[in-house]
């Protein structure tokens, strides 16, 4: 409302292939995005008055929004009930976007290559195995758990 803009809400958006995603609270127009946070008194302070915490302490969150959503800039809102509320634009920095989805992307082909390794050793269901994530540490601490106990080989 302040910049007089049109906000639309979201939910997770993944990459085209689904294997990384993120959560921006809202759109904003058709560039934007936006993100809402709600620190401790002494943090929001340091948002009011520019000290970089808006920035830095969400770099990887909001850039990596940016990335997955393909948008250009991100209005990150810090509120206080008893301040007023902070806003920053953030904006797209490729360079950073290029580091960032090269180890994110690194990470992502390892842990599926784990969940295929823990499929063929019949400790993970092999449907699950395609997406790894949300059943991955349940079924490792369930594995891991087994072999602990003498269950498993």
């Amino acid at each position: 409302l302040q910049r007089g803009l049109d906000t639309t809400p979201v939910g997770f958006v993944t990459n085209d292939a689904g294997t990384i995603g993120a959560s921006p609270d809202q759109f904003v127009g058709e560039d934007g995005q936006m993100e809402i946070k709600i620190p401790n008194p002494a943090n929001h302070l340091g948002f009011l008055l520019g000290y970089g915490t808006t920035y830095e302490e969400h770099k990887v969150q909001v850039q990596t929004q940016l990335w997955i959503t393909g948008r250009f800039w991100n209005d990150a809102v810090s509120y206080n009930k008893v301040m007023p509320m902070a806003l920053a634009r953030i904006e797209r920095d490729e360079k950073f976007i290029a580091i960032l989805k090269e180890i994110v992307e690194a990470f992502s082909a390892k842990l599926e290559a784990k969940a295929k390794e823990l499929a063929d050793l019949g400790w993970m269901d092999a449907a699950k195995a395609k997406n790894a994530e949300p059943a991955f540490s349940k079924e490792t601490d369930l594995a891991y758990a087994a072999w602990v106990s003498g269950r498993s080989n």
